[in-house]
């Protein structure tokens, strides 16, 4: 929206915001936040949530996220393969059809504490469920792809769709790439593990998308 309405800039701005509030996905690019800010002229807050909790925690103006704890009790479990990143469990507070009982959301964050309940947290890494499994057995979380692309500006977003005998990263760009960043790309993807070099690097128009219609990282098929 920010990429393809700058000339707009001047109407947004007269709104007088008070704050923008992401929610649905992360940011595709290290760029997107300043993007949209510039385009509002007001601050930008990440909330986080899922389909089946709404929202847990939102970003306050100190870069934190601060859990809505009127609303779930949040604990975690350590990795055991990074103990720096930790995997939610949720517990509902109020009546639902299906009650929560420490669930297991699938995403990891940073915390400086961890004991519940968590009252705030660092960052949302992501899927801890979302790899990829090479041939050979190794297996790449979606994170890492995330670092092969994050400084390439014309990259909107990324998807890596999986099969069993090839890979492919899928690049939704503003413009082409051209032959060297390209093979920066490949040569990234190798550097994380060998397996890689059969991955292909694809420009595309758009991603695939859930029946939610979220844009999943890892696309196993």
């Amino acid at each position: 929206f920010a990429t393809y309405n700058q000339d707009m800039a001047d109407q947004f701005r007269s709104l007088r915001l008070k704050a923008i509030v992401a929610t649905a996905e992360s940011f595709p690019s290290a760029a997107s936040r300043a993007n949209v800010e510039s385009l509002f002229d007001c601050p930008v807050a990440m909330e986080y949530g899922t389909v089946e909790t709404g929202p847990i925690a939102c970003e306050t103006p100190a870069g934190q996220y601060q859990c809505f704890w009127q609303n779930y009790f949040v604990e975690s479990h350590d990795d055991p393969k990074d103990p720096a990143k930790h995997d939610l469990l949720v517990t509902s507070l109020f009546p639902r059809a299906m009650p929560l009982v420490r669930y297991e959301v699938g995403d990891q964050v940073t915390a400086d504490s961890v004991q519940p309940p968590i009252m705030s947290f660092d960052r949302v890494i992501g899927r801890c469920n979302d790899y990829v499994e090479l041939p050979s057995g190794s297996k790449i979380h979606s994170e890492a792809f995330a670092h092969v692309v994050r400084d390439f500006p014309q990259i909107a977003g990324y998807q890596v769709c999986s099969k069993a005998d090839s890979i492919a990263l899928l690049l939704q760009t503003s413009g082409d790439l051209d032959d060297a960043q390209t093979e920066t790309i490949r040569n990234r993807l190798q550097t994380i593990d060998a397996g890689l070099a059969i991955c292909q690097v694809l420009c595309v128009g758009e991603l695939k998308r859930t029946v939610a219609g979220k844009t999943p990282a890892i696309v196993n098929l």
